[in-house]
């Protein structure tokens, strides 16, 4: 999990959180000053259409003023609404144990399969020799005398 904040900076860096709120079902999505504000989804039932605000900040800092049980005492980032909004987790440590979850939604979303294999930001590694290796190993090797 330690490129979590890579992600956050990579998501504010190419401005793609719109998109993100966008896949979560959220409503009037729109950018002011600092901030960008959405409505929650439909099953929310609220009318508030700038209910949800994400900070354009590193941290990604996000409030959801119409709902008081999104608080936690680390502070919420895009993440914590992940958790919130689509897994309907409750609770620094419903969250905390989502975090993978929402995750791997942002990064689906988003389409950034190096975060979600070989970690540290990387893609992982493919051994290209490998049926090669396999043939090898196989063949029975003969002895010269």
């Amino acid at each position: 999990m330690s490129d979590l904040k890579t992600i956050k900076k990579r998501i504010l860096r190419e401005n793609r959180i719109e998109q993100i709120l966008e896949a979560m079902g959220c409503e009037y999505i729109n950018e002011r000053g600092n901030r960008v504000e959405a409505q929650l989804p439909a099953q929310f039932q609220s009318d508030n259409k700038r209910s949800l605000q994400v900070k354009l900040n590193e941290n990604l800092t996000t409030s959801i003023r119409s709902r008081p049980d999104f608080k936690t005492p680390r502070g919420d980032d895009i993440f914590t609404a992940v958790s919130y909004i689509l897994h309907n987790k409750r609770g620094a440590e419903e969250y905390r144990k989502d975090l993978p979850q929402a995750k791997k939604f942002v990064c689906d979303t988003l389409g950034w399969k190096e975060y979600l294999k070989g970690g540290k930001g990387r893609l992982a590694k493919k051994d290209h020799t490998a049926p090669l290796k396999a043939i090898i190993q196989g063949k029975k090797r003969r002895r010269e005398i």
